[in-house]
């Protein structure tokens, strides 16, 4: 258990330091966008709130939102169904996180070309949420709805219901 915890922890842990990295800038789109398969390396739940956070370890896809901009993900660990700074609803949420040295936004519109998650003229509000961390919005989904995000408790988690349990203990709170 040690040996998996550990390695599913160095899978886990530069996604939770991008979250709070203000050199990144989180992407909220929508589960339903997923368009054919999809990948991923495992789905993990945070304890804390195991009924609302997920981790997709190793997330590659292709996702379409309703203007046909293509947002194509490979291999970056997200979170989903967490609360963000944007108007659609939480349950629907997947947060992508773009080094904004990657990004462009000029105009409502933004572009990255980051490895790990592309994009062009995707229309988007900026966003900061609770803690000023900056976030973007797709239009497609509703934009920004104005209000700042709660952070997400991102220290221990937990798998599914129907499988064995596996957490991962945060090395510098212990929980």
């Amino acid at each position: 258990m040690a040996e998996r915890n550990a390695a599913v922890g160095m899978q886990i842990e530069p996604m939770l330091a991008r979250m709070k990295d203000p050199g990144y800038t989180r992407v909220a789109v929508r589960f339903d966008w997923i368009v054919g398969s999809f990948g991923v390396g495992g789905f993990y739940y945070l304890a804390a709130d195991p009924q609302q956070s997920q981790v997709l370890l190793n997330l590659s896809a292709v996702l379409d939102p309703p203007s046909m901009v293509t947002i194509e993900v490979a291999e970056q660990t997200a979170l989903a169904g967490v609360a963000t700074p944007c108007a659609f609803p939480q349950d629907y949420s997947i947060v992508l996180t773009v080094p904004n040295a990657a990004l462009t936004v000029a105009l409502g519109s933004a572009t990255s070309s980051d490895a790990q998650v592309r994009f062009a003229g995707l229309a988007v509000e900026e966003a900061k949420d609770i803690d000023g961390l900056p976030w973007l919005c797709p239009t497609d989904a509703g934009g920004a709805n104005g209000a700042p995000a709660p952070r997400p408790e991102m220290h221990t988690l937990r798998s599914a219901d129907h499988g064995r349990r596996r957490a991962f203990v945060h090395p510098e709170t212990g929980r």
